[in-house]
């Protein structure tokens, strides 16, 4: 139990563990974010990931998340790759027509499915109130369903964007009001290329696991502490050396950071698991 209690102060009581979890509380989904992030930081520099990769990319670090919205992050992803590719080999200045990507480099997707992550329970309750099977059910029932999602989730912890911000999402993904049908994907891969969005996101990430890695650590001082004044510890430190057993102690709890490495350097290494 004080493992595991020490693992939640950490914020990596969600990795590897089932996506029902890290779906149960904001609190859950931004440290599984966090944690992922610095688990597969080894896969940064590694090359295009098809929609395959990108599954396996997931799947090392939850074993049971949905696929589909893996594939809805994919997606969003390589309509983002799609123009920063036609941008950057466009003659002139101009963006060249864009194309299907031959896959999408790791940072476009991890940028993708952390907005979709991060925003999933604001994106659900749209999806489900202003969209049905042939697209948006207009742009008024749009509104409403935003209004009604950054009235009721804020107080069960969970986090909306930016109004602002999403009404330019909105005007982009319809067009500028044009195609007010327009289809979910469309929102998502709006949203997922807002930066004002993905910035806001990554900040309330990085600013969880600053925190968190800052209680792990006075946890652990504390605990130090506390054992330096037992008499059964102070025994031990006279007879075998108190550096000795620090180190021993450091390298004990160091061992799941070597775990989570090893794992996300598999794929790297050996290809891609699918």
């Amino acid at each position: 139990m004080a493992s595991y209690l020490d693992a939640v102060v950490a914020g990596a009581h969600v990795l590897w563990r089932h996506a029902a979890l890290v779906a149960a509380t904001h609190a859950n989904a931004r440290a599984f974010l966090a944690a992922a992030r610095r688990a597969l930081a080894p896969l940064a520099g590694a090359g295009r990931l098809s929609t395959g990769d990108a599954v396996s990319v997931v799947l090392l670090c939850c074993p049971d998340w949905p696929r589909a919205s893996v594939q809805d992050a994919w997606d969003a992803a390589a309509a983002l790759q799609s123009w920063a590719d036609a941008c950057k080999h466009g003659a002139g200045g101009a963006p060249a027509p864009a194309q299907a990507p031959r896959g999408v480099s790791f940072a476009v997707f991890w940028q993708c499915f952390e907005a979709a992550t991060y925003y999933a329970r604001y994106l659900a309750a749209l999806r489900g109130a202003a969209f049905g099977p042939h697209g948006c059910r207009g742009l008024p029932a749009l509104d409403a369903a935003m209004a009604a999602a950054a009235a009721e989730l804020p107080p069960r912890g969970w986090p909306v964007p930016d109004a602002a911000a999403m009404r330019r999402v909105v005007l982009q993904a319809s067009r500028g009001g044009t195609a007010p049908d327009f289809a979910f994907a469309e929102l998502l891969k709006a949203l997922c290329g807002c930066q004002a969005l993905v910035l806001d996101a990554r900040r309330d990430i990085a600013a969880a696991a600053a925190a968190a890695a800052a209680a792990a650590a006075a946890n652990s001082n504390s605990g130090l502490a506390g054992d330096s004044g037992s008499p059964a510890v102070a025994r031990r430190s006279s007879s075998s050396g108190g550096a000795s057993n620090c180190s021993s102690r450091s390298a004990s709890s160091g061992g799941g950071g070597a775990d989570v490495a090893a794992a996300a350097r598999q794929p790297s290494s050996g290809g891609t698991r699918r």
